[in-house]
């Protein structure tokens, strides 16, 4: 059978209903099953049945025949089979995706079974003409609102102010009792000059730590990279 594609992400063996229906398979070996398949994005899809059926894989004299239970699924004509990793796991299968290849283990010896390029580019071409299902994108807006800001969990009292425009004044909570806001304040007075109001403040701290800087060369120029074409 052709079309056949070795899927490692998957955990179902499914066999597509065009397929079954070409292989004059009775209906009525197809068993019932209540679980769907749940796709990557949480798209759901009712399989007709599961049915048990032989594969072999290989050429004589390297072949290996395993049972494999396939979920039959009304799904777009891209491939035929799609097998799953469990089954990769029976097989002891290693696949390369740049030689189209894959190996098996056999009663003799490694067994080989080697992919069409041409099938494969079609079933890729395939795969992009099938509808997909488009996910919409939600932006949030950024607009502030005033009234959902924090506020203080008590009313706050100015206590030293600076000049007007100086961005300088220190509040306190006026909660406080009367011997504890005489001492913060006689405190935050005699050291005053201790606090840090602007970026000038600061002349021990190295301009490397507060600079932002860019990695790039200075004398380098845009350059527009050449598209690439993955389908080769």
């Amino acid at each position: 059978m052709k079309r056949v594609f070795l899927d490692n992400g998957n955990s179902a063996n499914i066999l597509s209903l065009d397929a079954f229906t070409l292989m004059r398979l009775p209906r009525e070996e197809l068993k019932p099953i209540q679980s769907p398949l749940v796709g990557f994005t949480g798209d759901t899809l009712r399989p007709e049945g599961v049915i048990s059926l032989p594969m072999m894989m290989g050429e004589n004299p390297y072949q290996t025949t395993i049972m494999i239970a396939f979920l039959v699924v009304k799904m777009p004509p891209t491939y035929n089979v799609i097998l799953c990793r469990p089954s990769h796991a029976i097989l002891k299968a290693v696949t390369s995706i740049p030689h189209i290849k894959m190996k098996f283990t056999t009663l003799g010896e490694v067994g080989k079974a080697r992919g069409n390029q041409s099938t494969t580019r079609e079933c890729y071409f395939t795969s992009l003409k099938s509808p997909r299902k488009v996910l919409p994108i939600e932006t949030e807006t950024c607009e502030e609102n005033p009234e959902n800001r924090g506020r203080p969990a008590e009313e706050l009292e100015e206590i030293l102010k600076g000049g007007e425009g100086s961005g300088k004044s220190i509040n306190i909570g006026t909660n406080l009792e009367i011997q504890i806001r005489e001492q913060l304040v006689l405190f935050l007075k005699m050291n005053l000059d201790i606090f840090s109001w602007f970026a000038r403040d600061t002349p021990g701290i190295d301009p490397e730590t507060m600079v932002h800087k860019l990695s790039i060369l200075p004398n380098s120029h845009p350059v527009r990279q050449k598209k690439r074409y993955f389908s080769r």
